[in-house]
């Protein structure tokens, strides 16, 4: 599987590509930082331009954030091409989740409610998703666990492995397990503070109306809109808009949003949108109508 370098903005684009079934590239360099869990060096991976290929498990388990062992406990439609499916975790060999559950987007009948996976897993934030959102690294590299038997599409990745305990150990012992990848940082972190200025992190601040919905899944709108006002920024019909799921066409709304190419998403995830019936609106016309 091929990888391209991601952006502030990836997971809404990744997970847009993802759902019309095309594949996702990604690309990695690295260096050194120290650790404070132990006086051992981990391995901070970055993007790069030079392409990564997975030909052994070690590849995988230096390349995923998080190598976790577990079942699918729910198997819901996210869009016409993709599931969200349920992972309950039961063991976490490399990374750590914070939650016994966690979402895991791939492409439809990739896993199967009740089964049991090993999963190498890139984990994405957004400010569009209300948690971490995961995806498996290589969708023929998704292990399936059969009591002590593994079953995967890739079966070299299983050559050197007698058993699923043996498989398990091996991997918690594996020297990859010191690579860790470096996560772009999303302007999203600045949604937790309460004096965040959102107007002054956007690119563009718009008073609109939706007119058309081009693309939907559970979270996400892209639309066309009609621009009434444009607080801040200019605009291009072609530009692609990307805004949560509860927009509704004919309806009218301030956007804050960022400029990534042709592509707008919200700046933060809880302040980026003013409806015309919220309270801040007034407030907002007030301070920068003149």
């Amino acid at each position: 599987m091929n990888f391209t370098k991601r952006k502030s903005f990836t997971i809404i684009l990744v997970l847009c590509i993802l759902f019309v079934g095309s594949l996702l590239l990604y690309n990695f360099n690295f260096k050194s930082v120290t650790t404070n869990k132990s006086d051992n060096k981990s391995i901070v991976i970055s993007n790069t331009e030079n392409s990564v290929q997975f030909n052994s498990a070690n590849d995988l388990i230096k390349y995923a954030d998080n190598v976790i062992v577990g079942s699918i406990v729910e198997d819901n439609e996210f869009s016409k091409t993709t599931r969200e499916y349920t992972f309950l975790v039961e063991e976490e060999l490399k990374g750590s989740a914070n939650s016994s559950k966690i979402k895991v987007y791939e492409t439809n009948n990739t896993l199967n409610l009740g089964k049991k996976y090993i999963l190498f897993l890139e984990s994405s934030e957004s400010t569009y998703f209300p948690e971490t959102s995961y995806t498996s690294l290589d969708k023929d590299a998704i292990i399936e666990v059969d009591g002590q038997k593994l079953v995967c599409k890739k079966n070299e990745l299983l050559e050197d492995y007698k058993s699923t305990n043996d498989f398990v150990q091996k991997v918690k012992t594996s020297p990859s397990l010191r690579f860790i990848r470096e996560k772009s940082k999303d302007i999203d972190t600045l949604s937790t503070k309460e004096d965040v200025d959102v107007f002054t992190k956007s690119d563009c601040v718009y008073h609109i109306i939706p007119t058309t919905i081009t693309y939907e899944n559970k979270y996400i709108k892209s639309v066309k809109v009609e621009i009434l006002k444009s607080y801040k920024g200019e605009f291009n019909e072609n530009w692609e808009i990307i805004l949560p799921s509860d927009i509704e066409i004919g309806n009218e709304y301030i956007v804050f949003l960022k400029k990534e190419g042709n592509t707008l998403t919200q700046t933060t995830k809880n302040k980026s949108v003013i409806r015309k019936n919220d309270t801040n609106w007034s407030d907002f016309i007030n301070k920068y109508e003149k």
